[in-house]
């Protein structure tokens, strides 16, 4: 626990135990859960309120970032004892915005974050003999979250619901067959938060080859490349053609094959924002094709 003390003595200690997440329209909020004790003294008498924490987050030993205020959930406040110690629970609150999450990810890049929370209130020191005294008070409290529970805090916000520009990853469709399709979109999602860029791509590829065997079209693709070769062809290819072009050149980018850096013939892997663009693509193109143009055929 940290230690928010005064002329030397410890008024109080806090310690953020745990964060979780909530979701609302437009909203992601997240909490810091923390415990706090109150200890008693018979030589000075404070009353503390008007709490909030200043919150600042950092990952892979880089700089601290600012992240936002946090307030609490009901406001609290106290005043210690001279006899005994008092113990609370109070849930600090930040609302976050897809933008911020999109921030952080790319912050984190698969690994740990590590929250710097440094907590505020006033405070007034109760006199006998004088008038109240006011002043301000800090802790600053330090909680590392690990990959799965933070993992666990998008999954509750419902960010985990969305790849990219609010794209929906495929729901568990109804036929038998098309369950796989969306097992391998969802761990394609997971790879590529906990940091596996690469397998995520190799999952979107297995997405894509699942969906040509559900809709066994083979033979529209093959169509579609060929026409595409041909400059007068390419012109009149109808709108079909054109999304199953889209779609034959998305697999294509998820081969794994040698990508050569000219300088040298190392292998350049796929980073982040690839990944993230591949998964988007993925997603989107099998909702098309399953909930849309399925139906055209």
């Amino acid at each position: 626990m940290s230690m928010l003390t005064s002329k030397s003595k410890t008024i109080a200690k806090f310690n953020v135990e745990k964060l979780f997440g909530n979701t609302g329209i437009g909203i992601n909020r997240l909490y810091f859960h923390t415990r706090y004790t109150v200890h008693s003294n018979d030589e000075e008498n404070y009353i503390l309120n008007n709490f909030t924490a200043n919150i600042s987050v950092k990952a892979n030993s880089g700089n601290k970032v600012f992240l936002g205020v946090g307030i609490p959930e009901q406001p609290f406040s106290f005043r210690n004892s001279s006899k005994y110690d008092n113990e609370g629970i109070s849930n600090f609150f930040l609302n976050l915005s897809n933008k911020q999450i999109e921030e952080l990810e790319e912050l984190r890049k698969g690994s740990e974050l590590e929250f710097n929370i440094l907590i505020s209130c006033d405070s007034l020191e109760l006199k006998e003999s004088s008038l109240p005294i006011p002043s301000v008070k800090k802790v600053e409290t330090i909680k590392r979250v690990s990959q799965s529970e933070w993992l666990e805090c998008l999954d509750q916000m419902g960010y985990g619901r969305y790849t990219l520009f609010e794209i929906p990853v495929i729901e568990k469709l109804d036929k038998e067959n098309e369950g796989d399709i969306s097992n391998d979109i969802n761990k394609a999602r997971e790879l590529f938060q906990k940091g596996y860029y690469e397998e995520a791509i190799t999952t979107c590829r297995i997405a894509l080859d699942e969906l040509e065997n559900i809709l066994e079209d083979r033979e529209e693709l093959t169509k579609a490349i060929n026409s595409s070769k041909d400059g007068n062809n390419r012109k009149e290819m109808e709108k079909l053609e054109r999304f199953y072009y889209i779609r034959y050149s998305i697999r294509h980018a998820t081969h794994l094959a040698p990508h050569p850096n000219k300088r040298d013939e190392e292998r350049t892997p796929f980073n982040r924002h690839e990944a993230q663009y591949i998964l988007a693509l993925t997603a989107s193109t099998i909702s098309l094709f399953l909930k849309s143009f399925n139906n055209e055929q």
